[in-house]
């Protein structure tokens, strides 16, 4: 539960930000919702706890960024820089980042709610515990990546690479994974309806018998 109180430092546009970025300011605990700053570069810097909701940042340099416990919300970060940054426990809802580089990235316990991700580049990047439930994640490339029981129930997983990645105990169920590739994973104890496709061969299951049931959720 993210709690707001007044205590948050805001900036009126871009420039302001630039400013106190400039004099050393802090962007722990900023407001920068509802600002245009695409293609801007603040790389390296603390913004762990900021606010980033309704903002523009396609193009932007985040490089190993502290965003631990960031909130954004209906933004744009299509094409943003992540690359080894750090966003546990961030919470992100229907926010753009098709063509992002999270490469390296540390995003532990971040939800990532109905947001979409195509064509990301997930190299050596830490999921584990993510919630991701509803997003869209086709033809994302996860390479190396750690997904210990994250959460992929719904996602559209279509076109999507999964090389030497740890997926125990990820949540699979009704997700689409249509043309999805998965090489050399770590499988035990993945929650998925049918036939395990990263086995490389059908289970024991006669699920042309299984007759349909409701687990209730």
């Amino acid at each position: 539960m993210y709690e707001f109180d007044d205590s948050y430092e805001t900036f009126s546009d871009r420039a302001s930000l630039i400013e106190a970025r400039g004099k050393g300011g802090s962007l722990v605990d900023a407001d920068l919702s509802f600002l245009n700053l695409i293609d801007i570069d603040l790389s390296g810097l603390d913004l762990s706890g900021a606010l980033l909701s309704g903002s523009c940042l396609k193009g932007a340099n985040l490089e190993n960024c502290n965003l631990q416990a960031v909130f954004i919300q209906d933004a744009d970060l299509d094409r943003v820089n992540l690359k080894g940054a750090d966003l546990q426990q961030g919470f992100l809802q229907r926010v753009q980042l098709n063509g992002a580089d999270l490469s390296s990235a540390d995003l532990s316990g971040t939800s990532f709610l109905l947001c979409h991700l195509q064509n990301v580049q997930m190299s050596d990047t830490r999921l584990d515990d993510a919630q991701m439930q509803g997003s869209d994640l086709s033809g994302t490339l996860f390479s190396g990546a750690s997904l210990n029981e994250t959460m992929l129930r719904e996602c559209d997983l279509m076109g999507t690479r999964f090389e030497r990645c740890d997926l125990r105990g990820a949540d699979l169920r009704k997700a689409t994974i249509t043309h999805a590739v998965f090489e050399d994973i770590q499988a035990e104890g993945i929650l998925y309806y049918g036939l395990a496709p990263w086995s490389g061969k059908g289970g024991d299951k006669e699920w042309d018998k299984v007759l349909p049931t409701f687990d209730g959720e």
